[in-house]
């Protein structure tokens, strides 16, 4: 399940198929994923949440594996296995100095934005700084001085902790994105997956392998 939000909150919640729907990407970024080819199967991957956790039927893990092309004896790795725990935000209303002040200490390229609820609104990263100030370098401090809100993301693409690897994988590809958020049910941002966690999930674990 992936979830967009925006500054107004969550702006949509559905599946992988709906996501592109809503959010098109060009033909020459797309990737092949072979479950779009089943629709009919789709009803078999909704996510029944319990306050302790979600599930997965059985039934479901093995459909997926055959269609994914996956042997019945291979691991299907969810974000939450991979995902950095330790997630950096940044308040919406904090300054652009403060936010490039976040990313040079903790060595990272982009901050997940927080609205004054908690909630994510939107992402901003070194290179939005860097290119808000390249536009007037004559006023560096004075731009230093706006708030993240004035040149975050409009929106971001956020997934849930059990989301399988490849799917996320498959949707930071297509949109051209270095990380994806991981969310839970209460809209509270939980993990973290970067491209760099995914190389080092495929360079570490023997058995994964990624289907697209």
């Amino acid at each position: 399940m992936f979830t967009v939000y925006n500054i107004d909150g969550v702006l949509f919640k559905e599946t992988l198929n709906e996501l592109y729907n809503v959010l098109p990407i060009s033909k020459s970024n797309q990737v092949e994923n072979k479950l779009e080819s089943f629709p009919e199967y789709a009803y078999m991957f909704k996510q029944e949440e319990s306050p302790k956790k979600s599930k997965i039927t059985k039934k479901a893990t093995e459909t997926y594996k055959k269609i994914a092309n996956l042997h019945s004896d291979q691991v299907i790795y969810h974000v939450n296995q991979i995902m950095t725990r330790s997630v950096i935000t940044i308040s919406i209303d904090a300054t652009l100095q403060n936010a490039l002040d976040l990313i040079e200490d903790n060595k990272v390229k982009q901050l997940p934005v927080l609205n004054t609820d908690g909630i994510i609104s939107g992402i901003i990263s070194s290179v939005d700084i860097l290119r808000a100030l390249g536009g007037d370098p004559a006023y560096a401090q004075e731009i230093l001085n706006r708030r993240v809100k004035d040149i975050m993301s409009d929106y971001i693409i956020t997934t849930d902790p059990i989301s399988d690897v490849r799917r996320v994988s498959k949707v930071m590809t297509d949109y051209s994105l270095n990380s994806i958020p991981i969310v839970d049910k209460y809209n509270n941002i939980v993990g973290i997956v970067s491209k760099s966690d995914i190389v080092k999930a495929i360079s570490n674990e023997p058995h994964f392998q990624m289907w697209y």
